[in-house]
């Protein structure tokens, strides 16, 4: 479950609030909000206009480049269908095929008002630093239903970032984005899959119904005996919010 949310807008150049990562999970509830709420309005509007820009219940603000708000906006409005689709909402006052009005075509824009509920920044989210991880269908399925408690990485330079306390966006996409948000509660240093497999740790990962055999060959199928004695082995004891 996605618990970001737009709690606001204010103007671009607001720095009572820190800059948000912009993450896949926070792209995602502005996507929401502007669906929601019918908003729609050009990067230039998004940098320019009070109001514009919104604030996170994570206590940032999110902020685009003129090219980034018109991607995000054709996105929500269902109108990214080429690569030169942020071209339509770049700015207020132009479109693909030129400056409004040159064909006939004029567009209404809908802006938010300024207002921030700062009542809404949640206390678990606030100052956390944002991770982003990919997963496949099951163990997406499994996490979503708490039978995998334990995330395995190699312990490679990024997730040699990852502190506990920090957020993980867990990502599964099917036709749409899926997202779970998850807290980090420990972390464990291993040498490799197989004293991972071996230790306590593997009925939480999902997969204790297999051999450490077979768990140790599962996740070769995405790193290398190489890498793996290069780095280790991480093991993410996480909690998943609601």
């Amino acid at each position: 479950m996605n618990i970001y949310k737009v709690i606001g807008w204010t103007h671009y150049d607001n720095m009572k609030y820190p800059e948000s990562d912009n993450s896949i999970a926070v792209f995602y509830a502005i996507l929401k909000e502007l669906q929601e709420k019918g908003y729609k309005f050009g990067g230039d509007a998004h940098q320019e206009k009070d109001g514009c820009c919104p604030v996170m219940n994570d206590g940032t603000i999110a902020r685009f480049s003129m090219r980034g708000w018109g991607g995000l906006m054709a996105t929500a409005l269902g109108e990214y269908t080429d690569e030169n689709a942020y071209m339509e909402w770049y700015m207020d006052g132009f479109t693909r095929k030129g400056k409004v009005g040159s064909d006939g075509i004029q567009r209404e824009s809908v802006y938010p008002r300024p207002f921030v509920d700062e009542t809404q920044i949640s206390d678990v989210l606030r100052g956390k630093k944002i991770h982003t991880m990919h997963l496949t269908e099951n163990p997406y399925r499994n996490m979503g239903r708490g039978l995998k408690t334990v995330e395995v990485r190699l312990n490679d330079e990024k997730r040699q970032e990852v502190r506990v306390g920090d957020i993980i966006e867990f990502c599964y996409y099917e036709g749409e984005m899926n997202i779970l948000i998850a807290e980090v509660e420990e972390l464990h240093r291993f040498k490799s899959f197989r004293e991972l497999f071996e230790s306590d740790m593997a009925e939480m990962t999902g997969m204790g119904d297999m051999s450490v055999e077979e768990a140790v060959k599962a996740m070769y199928v995405y790193y290398t005996k190489e890498k793996e004695d290069k780095y280790g082995v991480l093991g993410i004891k996480i909690k998943v919010l609601s």
